[in-house]
């Protein structure tokens, strides 16, 4: 199961992610209550990893030297945050935020 991640293009474009806390508190609670049937399986989407998919969807070409960052460092979770990090750019700003008509 994967969190909303808007993507460019869709009715929902410009609507903002939940954070990180958020959404993990929704998975528990899906777990929580199908923990009953034996027969079904959760695998759930990291909300790490979901927002890195939300900044690279929503990104813009200020992302180029974070790519490259990213394939030097390693590609780990830690790499795209210490890339983030290094260019003064935040994951939330690209995917949390809900984007004025305009933009």
């Amino acid at each position: 199961i994967n969190p909303f991640i808007p993507k460019p293009f869709t009715p929902f474009e410009r609507q903002a992610m939940a954070g990180q806390k958020e959404i993990e508190q929704k998975t528990d609670y899906i777990a929580k209550q199908l923990k009953k049937y034996k027969n079904v399986e959760l695998i759930f989407e990291s909300p790490k990893w979901a927002m890195v998919q939300a900044a690279l969807a929503r990104g813009d070409r200020r992302l180029g030297p974070v790519l490259l960052a990213v394939l030097n460092g390693g590609g780990g979770i830690a790499a795209w945050k210490r890339a983030f990090s290094a260019r003064n750019l935040s994951m939330d700003f690209f995917g949390r935020r809900t984007r004025p008509a305009g933009e």
